[in-house]
């Protein structure tokens, strides 16, 4: 008997480490994923929180891990990456959960790029927002007979398998609430979630992960007219910073950037340079970038980054090695810009405050409850303007540097003081590199008692404020005024 127990104490601690590794040979079913997510957040708990957005149609957890080390202090921008929004589309997915192991892998490892990285920003992963599209396209692969050789997929395999939609038949990726078009979409649990996600994080960078080509799309996606008319751009005000971020991840990859057609691909589309406007390679209604970029003011682009959206097992290895350096170098491209506080002459925080960079205003940003802000952009000189209601408007010249590689450089930061109306105005200019650090106080875990007498104010007065503006923004795209 005290044998039996023992071989069984050996197979459960052998199990258990087991659900805390991946194997790179294979796709993993939603439950598979959950308890590698679990334990591995468990064992990793130093750098590591599992949390919950929501479930989906059928009930599966919509799990997000966030990474980061060092302190939690103020002005860390929250970086995203979100997989598997087609449920067919499944390397996104299998490529984030092996990302995870890899940050947390280097972190403890000392790797230089990945503790600057993760000390600096937050990182949450989404490695599936489609499960049951997922389970859908898995339960097909298990019974699909039709690969005739390893890499060689017929047409229908690669391109039109079952999956993409969510149980309800809905396409994720056309289910957001769109600038361009005053659709009334019947928005899906998964949607919803998403929704309230970015509701509670001001996130900064965001990449989107699908698959059926080899491209970086930026927006934006939808047509600025009601017209069906092919290969015209819509770009964003911010299209030099956008462009910057998808050439980013194309270069890092070993053949996205040669931007050649996909041997699958019917349409022979080829991508100079690897990347590409949404709108111009085929306009879509009620995408997900749109949204992040209009609503949120978070730079999001979607990456096409394998040929076959549901390729081999054998294949996925190939994947993960060529989408590595791009993820993290894209990740790292959260250093450039501003960064700051606004705050009123008493040295309390402001926050809902209205920012734009002017030239690029149409879609402005805006300070957190905590009164930060960040923006991504490139070298140059800009003007900011910051308004609040019952302070004069300031208008501010910030002179961005390029970040300097070796010593990689963060975004300095650019604290803005806000005057009540009737105060003396006053000129500020400021570079991105000069050194700043007021108000920069640590703010560990959540509970009130650590936070400044500044910061509570700030909280308690701009919830409802918060959530006013954004509900009637979301509003007034999903009905036509």
């Amino acid at each position: 008997m005290m044998k039996l127990w023992a071989v069984l104490l050996v197979f459960i601690a052998f199990n258990d480490a087991d659900d805390s590794q991946l194997s790179l040979g294979r796709y993993h079913t939603h439950e598979e994923m959950t308890s590698f997510l679990k334990n591995f957040t468990k064992t990793h708990s130093n750098l590591t929180r599992l949390y919950s957005i929501g479930e989906s149609f059928e009930g599966r957890e919509l799990l997000v891990v966030r990474i980061s080390g060092g302190d939690d202090l103020l002005l860390r921008p929250n970086l995203k990456l979100v997989g598997n929004i087609h449920g067919n589309e499944a390397v996104g997915r299998e490529v984030l959960l092996h990302f995870i192991e890899y940050l947390v892998t280097e972190y403890n490892k000392g790797d230089k790029r990945v503790r600057r990285l993760l000390d600096y920003a937050h990182v949450h992963i989404l490695p599936s927002m489609n499960p049951d599209g997922f389970a859908n396209a898995l339960r097909v692969s298990a019974i699909d007979e039709l690969d005739s050789e390893p890499g060689i997929h017929p047409p229908g395999h690669c391109l039109a398998r079952p999956g993409r939609s969510n149980s309800l038949g809905k396409d994720l990726n056309r289910n957001f609430p769109d600038y361009f078009r005053k659709l009334r979409p019947e928005l899906q649990n998964e949607t919803l979630a998403v929704m309230r996600w970015l509701d509670d994080f001001p996130f900064v960078l965001s990449a989107a992960l699908h698959g059926g080509s080899l491209v970086a799309n930026y927006p934006f996606d939808n047509s600025k007219y009601d017209s069906s008319v092919p290969k015209e751009p819509n770009l964003t005000e911010d299209d030099d910073v956008f462009k910057h971020l998808a050439l980013v991840y194309a270069r890092g990859h070993p053949t996205m950037h040669k931007g050649e057609a996909c041997p699958n691909n019917f349409a022979k589309d080829t991508f100079p340079n690897g990347i590409i406007n949404g709108a111009e390679w085929y306009p879509l209604t009620g995408s997900m970038q749109d949204y992040n970029y209009i609503v949120h003011g978070c730079m999001e682009i979607t990456l096409e980054i394998s040929c076959c959206k549901f390729p081999e097992p054998a294949e996925l290895q190939s994947s993960w090695s060529q989408n590595r350096e791009p993820l993290l170098a894209f990740l790292e491209e959260s250093r450039r810009g501003i960064r700051g506080i606004v705050m009123d002459e008493n040295g309390i925080s402001l926050p809902n405050v209205t920012i734009k960079i002017l030239g690029r205003e149409t879609f402005p940003f805006y300070s957190t409850l905590k009164g930060e802000f960040w923006r991504i952009l490139l070298a140059g000189t800009y003007l900011l303007q910051v308004e609040a209601q019952g302070f004069e408007k300031r208008t501010i010249t910030v002179i961005v540097n390029e970040p300097e590689q070796s010593e990689w450089e963060w975004p300095r930061v650019v604290n803005v003081t806000m005057y009540r109306t009737g105060s003396p105005k006053t000129t500020q200019i400021i570079t991105s590199n000069e050194t700043s650090t007021e108000s920069m106080t640590s703010t560990r875990g959540s509970t009130s008692s650590q936070e400044s007498e500044s910061l509570i104010h700030a909280k308690k007065s701009s919830a409802v404020a918060v959530t006013y503006y954004r509900l009637l923004l979301v509003l007034v795209m999903l009905f036509s005024l």
